[in-house]
């Protein structure tokens, strides 16, 4: 059985189409349980059209006998507090659990090792998270032998590729996915203006719901670049968007937690050249001049797309050494083979009872400490310096694992109150 927030987003798209593809080549059953419902459904009902049962269980007991009925438990984990509140109270019965972690765990959400070390086996989405640093080398040497990866990707070779390398018009670089600076990089603006100053007829496309914060975009108004950026709202059919492209940038924030990247990943499958910053995730799956371009700074950045922007040859051996390596590399079919070997060893292992309070901490606070990396100082002995040290968007939002989501999940924590508090300014 695999248990997860909801289904919705990149996981969703991921569980779906692995769950889907695996039936093709299993008779094993997946049943998929949610622990509340997503906003869009559609991978939801993907799943039900194919079959495959997708139940909610709001509480601890709805999944009690689920769990002590399956032969092995996948724990869908990216630090929601929702799924906290489940490993804080996780059902005493003998069991087989696997995590599958859908964050690289190298940033917030800190991954802790000593997840790794209680578990028999945990699945990554990226080889990214092998280079922890926060663990030591011995900690990352374990963890290759106790972990494995497999991609938390959709179905990508049906995605339609790129033919025509010629310009038509203006120079649109496209992008698609979080629109916030959680995800994309807080000097976005910078790097729309240096691109700009290199290509005249630049032209930006963010494909996904506008979330810039208002001072972002005043910063785009007042520099003139509203005039030359498209925001389309959230859109049914992505790869309609990205037949428009002619070069995909993805500058995301150095601190995110992505892990596959699949809004990254579809691009490429499309021939699209790409230009990314050589930091995350990120830099495990573009080659620098093969697949792709890697930029350390805004400079950089915009220098890759003048280089695009005036080479076809270029734009055509990237964008065509991208489809490849998406079509080789990260091929449903033998993700879904590589979770189906680590499942079956999965099964021959003993089951026994799990107390996440041993990873976590048995109080809330506790737990999302352990995830926390080097702000954690300020947490336990500095609130005061809430406002002068710059927190991590992440940590300052309203979701993935913020301090405000937290406090949402678990009313009655008085720490968490406290620290929102304090965020806010209220002592």
């Amino acid at each position: 059985m695999h248990l997860t927030v909801h289904m919705g987003g990149g996981v969703g798209k991921a569980i779906s189409d692995t769950l889907i593809g695996e039936r093709k080549i299993s008779a094993d059953v997946h049943n998929i349980y949610c622990l509340e419902r997503p906003v869009n459904e559609q991978y939801v009902k993907k799943c039900q059209e194919s079959g495959i049962a997708v139940e909610y269980a709001s509480f601890i007991t709805d999944v009690s006998e689920a769990i002590s009925n399956a032969d092995i438990v996948i724990l869908h984990w990216w630090n929601h507090p929702a799924m906290a509140k489940l490993l804080l109270n996780f059902p005493q019965i003998e069991t087989r659990v696997v995590f599958w972690i859908h964050v690289s765990g190298c940033t917030y959400p800190k991954l802790p090792f000593s997840l790794i070390n209680y578990m028999e086996h945990t699945i990554f989405t990226t080889p990214y998270t092998y280079q922890n640093p926060y663990w030591n080398k011995k900690e990352q040497e374990i963890a290759r032998k106790k972990a494995s990866v497999v991609y938390g990707l959709g179905q990508l070779k049906d995605i339609g590729k790129k033919e025509d390398y010629d310009l038509n018009g203006d120079f649109v670089i496209g992008y698609v996915g979080t629109i916030n600076t959680m995800k994309i990089h807080p000097d976005i603006v910078l790097y729309c203006e240096e691109v700009k100053r290199e290509i005249p007829n630049a032209r930006f496309v963010f494909v996904g719901e506008n979330q810039l914060d208002a001072e972002n975009l005043d910063k785009m108004r007042k520099s003139g670049l509203l005039s030359c950026i498209e925001f389309t709202g959230h859109v049914k059919n992505v790869e309609i968007e990205l037949k428009k492209f002619d070069v995909f940038g993805y500058p995301l924030n150095p601190y995110h937690y992505g892990s596959t990247e699949n809004a990254l990943l579809e691009p490429m499958a499309a021939g699209i050249p790409v230009v990314v910053l050589s930091h995350g995730a990120e830099s495990y799956i573009v080659k620098n001049e093969f697949n792709g371009l890697l930029a350390n700074d805004c400079h950089e950045y915009a220098c890759c797309m003048k280089r695009l922007w005036q080479s076809k040859e270029l734009r055509s051996k990237v964008g065509n050494n991208a489809a490849y390596t998406i079509r080789t590399e990260y091929n449903l079919d033998e993700n879904i083979k590589r979770l189906n070997m680590i499942l079956s060893k999965g099964r021959i292992t003993a089951s026994r009872k799990y107390d996440f309070c041993e990873v976590f901490g048995r109080a809330p606070e506790e737990y999302f400490l352990t995830c926390v990396g080097r702000e954690r100082e300020i947490f336990l002995n500095n609130l005061s310096r809430f406002n002068n040290y710059k927190l991590p968007d992440i940590l300052r939002g309203s979701s993935k694992g913020s301090i405000q989501q937290f406090a949402k999940y678990f009313p009655e924590n008085k720490t968490f109150n406290t620290w929102r508090d304090a965020l806010n300014g209220v002592f």
